[in-house]
C-alpha cells in the first residue's frame, strides 16, 4: 500500500498471511481520517462485523451515546486487538 509516497508494508509472518494483521494495518493507514471499529454483537457468530467512519463521526457518536456505550459496541481496532485469534 501507499500512503502519499510512503510504502506500507502490511507486517504478516514468513509462515502466513492473516486478517487481524491485515485489519490492523488498515488501519493504521486510513488513521487518524477513518476509524475501522469491530461490531462487538458479532463477536462469536461465524462472520464479524466491522464500520469505517470519519473519525469526526465516531467522535459524534461518543457525544451522543456516551464514549463507553460507543466503545462497548464497536471496539477500536489497535495493535493489540485478537479478532479471529
Amino acid at each position: 500500500m501507499f500512503k502519499g509516497d510512503e510504502k506500507i508494508v502490511i507486517p504478516y509472518s514468513e509462515e502466513k498471511t492473516d486478517r487481524d494483521t491485515t485489519l490492523k494495518a488498515v488501519e493504521s493507514y486510513i488513521n487518524p481520517k477513518y476509524q475501522i471499529r469491530w461490531f462487538m454483537y458479532s463477536d462469536g457468530d461465524d462472520t464479524l462485523g466491522f464500520v469505517l467512519l470519519l473519525t469526526e463521526q465516531w467522535t459524534a457518536l461518543e457525544k451522543e451515546f456516551g464514549e463507553k456505550t460507543v466503545k462497548d459496541i464497536f471496539a477500536k481496532v489497535t495493535p493489540s486487538s485478537v479478532m479471529f485469534g
